[in-house]
């Protein structure tokens, strides 16, 4: 007699059950992963985008030759400033004479809110806010003008909140355009030689090469120069053209600062002709 052994229908029927509720499990966990990774990858995204467009603006207005704080947006821009401000969800920026063009990521579906209140005479704080679905990422920062930290007391942010900023940008240029030594300035006053011609220095990258007569006396020479710079300095001393003496009795460093505050150095050699 032959013995087969094989399922009860009852034994298939608590099978099929058990593997319908580990199929459910399965499919709940897959779903709910899914989610939470899309709405993971959607707040990164988000939040890339944000911080992008956020360092944009510190770096376009930290260097601020002159800021004003915008509630409304006019219909015609002035052609000579620079704009950030909001436009729709859309932040919107415009360089000196050119147009006006989104700041743009690598993604176009996020959108956005911003807003600028001055906090003090050189501090701006800024809030800006991207969202996507239930994704939200916010920076909140003070942006400090540090052009109008370091000059006169009278500069500073005009406005006090709005929806955008116009502006300039200080310049960068701190260059020497010409350094000389003019017989009209060097007339023999406090020890100051007398020149009887004209000299004219010789710039070559970040030197000044100048000659004059053998019998010249150089600790009190007065120099006139030109620069593209905001400010020019000897050790830390205010030069002014045609007025300041100094001693080229050895080679001098002069600074030249940028509007932005960025230093550049040139060194002057005066030598005497043989």
């Amino acid at each position: 007699m032959n013995n087969k052994n094989g399922f009860t229908l009852v034994e298939l029927i608590i099978v099929i059950a058990i593997m319908g509720v580990i199929l459910a499990a399965v499919t709940t966990m897959f779903f709910f992963s899914n989610d939470t990774f899309g709405k993971t990858s959607d707040q990164q995204t988000v939040q890339s985008d944000v911080r992008l467009i956020s360092t944009f603006i510190e770096d376009e207005l930290k260097y601020a030759h002159e800021l004003e704080v915008l509630d409304t947006i006019p219909a015609t821009l002035e052609a000579t400033k620079r704009y950030i401000y909001l436009d729709n969800g859309r932040i919107m920026f415009k360089e000196e004479n050119e147009s006006v063009e989104e700041i743009r990521s690598a993604f176009d579906f996020i959108d956005y809110t911003l807003a600028f209140d001055k906090y003090n005479s050189t501090v701006l704080n800024y809030q800006l806010t991207g969202e996507f679905e239930e994704s939200s990422f916010t920076v909140d920062s003070d942006i400090e003008i540090l052009n109008m930290k370091m000059t006169s007391s009278d500069s500073e942010i005009v406005g006090t909140t709005g929806i955008g900023v116009k502006y300039t940008l200080a310049s960068d240029k701190n260059t020497f355009i010409e350094f000389n030594f003019l017989s009209e300035v060097n007339v023999g006053e406090d020890d100051n030689p007398i020149l009887n011609s004209d000299y004219y220095g010789v710039i070559s990258d970040n030197r000044v090469y100048i000659h004059v007569p053998s019998d010249t006396v150089l600790t009190s020479l007065i120099p006139s120069f030109k620069t593209e710079g905001n400010s020019v300095d000897v050790d830390e001393t205010s030069q002014e053209s045609g007025v300041t003496p100094e001693d080229f009795s050895s080679p001098v460093t002069y600074t030249i600062v940028a509007e932005n505050g960025v230093e550049n150095y040139y060194t002057v050699y005066v030598k005497t002709l043989r």
